[in-house]
């Protein structure tokens, strides 16, 4: 799940090469500097990709902290 995660945000932000700048502890807004619309595109793509349904409102700001952070929390809500 977590080379998805890498890879749509690779997508999200039209950078090729940021696979190879990224792993599961990279801070997705301070080091990435995803926006709350790149956020909302990133949660969309997931639920597609991973046929999942995360909840409005159920991630809070820490599980946006890391890839790992993230995967986790999506591993959570969504089950």
């Amino acid at each position: 799940m977590i080379d998805t995660v890498i890879g749509l945000i690779a997508t999200i932000r039209n950078d090729r090469d940021l696979p190879s700048r990224m792993d599961a502890d990279t801070h997705l807004l301070d080091e990435v500097g995803l926006d709350s619309i790149e956020v909302v595109e990133l949660m969309m793509g997931l639920e597609d990709a991973l046929g999942v349904e995360i909840p409005y409102g159920s991630l809070e700001r820490e599980d946006l902290a890391t890839v790992r952070t993230l995967v986790e929390a999506i591993r959570e809500k969504s089950a």
